[in-house]
This record gives C-alpha cells, structure tokens and sequence, in this order.
C-alpha cells in the first residue's frame, strides 16, 4: 500500500510488485552467496557492531541479513548492466558489501553478476527527531522517525516534539536538530516555503 501511495504503479512491463517469499530463487542465492563471503567481512557491517557495542547478542539473521539483500538485488541483474538501486545513505555499506560478494562469486565461478551503483537523493541521509546526532531509525523507537503511515497530527505531534538545539553541524549557526527539520522540509516543501521559513529563522 505505501509502494502504491508513493506512485509505484505496477505496468506488467518495468514494474512488479510482489511477496519476497514468492520467489524462492531469492533464499537459494542467498545460500550460494553466503557460501562465497568471509565471516570477517561480516562482523564488520555497522548493524552489527552496533547491537554488539550495545551490550546485544545478535542473532544470525542480522548476521547475514546483507547478504539476503545482495541476493535481492543480483537475483535481478544481467551481466553487462550495471544495478541501480536507491538507498539511503546508511545503506551504502551494505551495496560495497553487494559488490564485494559479486567480486567473490565472479572470480570463483566466472562472470555472473555486474556491478551495483547507488542512486542517492538529496535527503539520503536524516537524523533521528530525538537525537539528531544519529540517523533517523524505527529501531530507536517511534519518536525517533517519522513513518509513511502516521496520521497527520501523528507526524506533527513529532515534529514538535523534536529535539532543536543540540549538537553541531557544519553551519554553527544552525543546531543539529534544527538543520533535520529542515532536510525533512526541504525533502517535501516548496522552495518558497523553505526559503520562507530561512528567512525566519535566521532573523
């Protein structure tokens, strides 16, 4: 339903939605890659150092979470065209790791699988409405982000309650938390209202 709502319109030519637990093709590749790819390469992924720096025992499906995503993005792939995929910012440690696996599988099986590029937005990075200096996560609990479906006086009732004046960013005029707000605005207003609202925070 969010796919739908943000104008994915499924066309039977470019466009398919479906369950992941359809295509059974995506756990057999994950398989195979996992059988390619080191566990050190693992235990450096920053999902998982950062349960494990937290004091959390992780269980093997973080673990190897990574590769189920690199085998959904190369179980759609061609040999000679690149894979463009778009990610947030947190997430291009995981397609490094998508190009690696595909590096490994390659030199052990021959060429398979062509490289992964990301397609990045302008807001491909926001922090969390609590603590802007983290990234905006639901694992942080709901107050921290803002999700697709909230009600609209949900999604207000948060920004209100955002946290404006604390940490440092590269404007040392403009607090963390004032500068996320204004990368969701950005994100979703008008460039006159976000040149409005400039105006009126730096009178």
């Amino acid at each position: 339903a969010e796919l739908l709502a943000c104008g994915i319109a499924p066309d039977n030519e470019r466009v398919f939605l479906f369950r992941q637990s359809d295509i059974p093709e995506h756990l057999e590749l994950a398989w195979y890659l996992t059988c390619v790819t080191p566990v050190a390469e693992m235990e450096r992924m920053t999902q998982f150092k950062d349960k494990t720096a937290r004091g959390h025992s992780p269980n093997t499906g973080l673990f190897t979470y990574p590769i189920l995503m690199a085998a959904d993005i190369l179980a759609y792939s061609s040999k000679t065209t690149p894979v463009h995929v778009p990610v947030g910012h947190d997430q291009l440690q995981h397609l490094e790791l998508t190009n690696e696996i595909a590096r490994w599988f390659n030199n052990r099986y021959g060429e398979t699988f062509p490289a992964v590029k990301p397609i990045l937005t302008e807001a491909a990075r926001v922090m969390s409405l609590k603590d802007p200096t983290k990234k905006m996560s639901k694992s942080l609990g709901g107050d921290h982000c803002l999700f697709l479906d909230d009600a609209p006086a949900e999604i207000e009732r948060k920004l209100r309650s955002a946290v404006t004046a604390t940490g440092a960013t590269a404007d040392p005029e403009m607090p963390a938390g004032v500068a996320t707000l204004f990368s969701i605005f950005e994100a979703f207003g008008t460039v006159k209202e976000v040149s409005r609202f400039r105006a009126q925070y730096e009178a």
